[in-house]
């Protein structure tokens, strides 16, 4: 499928997917699942800190994480896994 997905105030366990566009998603408790996009950016906005564990990787763009934000892991351009 194609689109832009959002998801808001999540408290369960979330599974989305679209081959083109973005995916937004904010959780009111610790986040559980998965968020896919091949041509698009994923936004995940939490609840401070979560220990939620983190895979993020790009194909073709770079991952960010947001300044401020408390995470440990390892980082790469295309790459972040780690915890929050």
């Amino acid at each position: 499928d194609e689109g832009a997905i959002t998801v808001q105030d999540a408290t369960g366990r979330v599974e989305a997917r679209t081959e083109r566009g973005p995916v937004y998603a904010s959780f009111r408790a610790a986040p559980s699942g998965f968020l896919e996009t091949r041509r698009g950016s994923v936004e995940v906005f939490l609840p401070g800190e979560t220990g939620a564990e983190l895979e993020a990787r790009s194909l073709r763009g770079e991952v960010d994480i947001a300044p401020g934000l408390a995470w440990e892991g390892e980082r790469g351009e295309q790459h972040v896994l780690g915890r929050i």
